[in-house]
């Protein structure tokens, strides 16, 4: 991964030539907190169940393809606590529904007798109906 925004958990991990100098090998922070010496960085993130994000610095382009398969495509949506995740789900679709509804009054205005204007009516009609079901099931109070 290239960032670490947004990580409470976080571990650099330097290879090559840069590892020693101008910087240590070993970066981490545990809680945001710097923990500079990698026993005590394990000992403490071995008790948490947060995620922990790893940095590698330094990898050969084969070096990265063949580690590909183990790192997080989406760093941010795997540090995100679910409330937050659903609260900015739910407000994205809420987003995406005003906009399908804007076209779909922009669409009202039109001549109703052209074809494509019909089509494209439909189309933000049931782009409507199927955010609206996501939203529900996501805002519903069994979930």
């Amino acid at each position: 991964m290239d960032s670490l925004e947004g990580a409470e958990n976080a571990l650099i991990l330097r290879l090559g030539p840069g590892a020693l100098w101008p910087q240590p090998w070993f970066s981490g922070w545990v809680g945001g907190a710097p923990l500079p010496h990698p026993a005590l960085f394990v000992a403490v993130m071995a008790q948490r169940p947060e995620p922990l994000a790893l940095k590698i610095e330094g990898l050969t382009l084969p070096q990265r393809e063949r580690i590909a398969h183990l790192i997080h495509p989406d760093l941010p949506s795997a540090l995100t606590p679910p409330e937050v995740a659903l609260q900015k789900r739910v407000e994205e679709l809420r987003r995406k529904i005003d906009q399908a509804l804007d076209i779909y009054r922009e669409l009202q205005q039109q001549d109703p007798h052209r074809e494509d204007i019909a089509v494209f009516r439909k189309m933000a009609q049931e782009e409507i109906t199927r955010l609206s079901r996501e939203l529900k099931e996501l805002t519903s109070p069994d979930q």
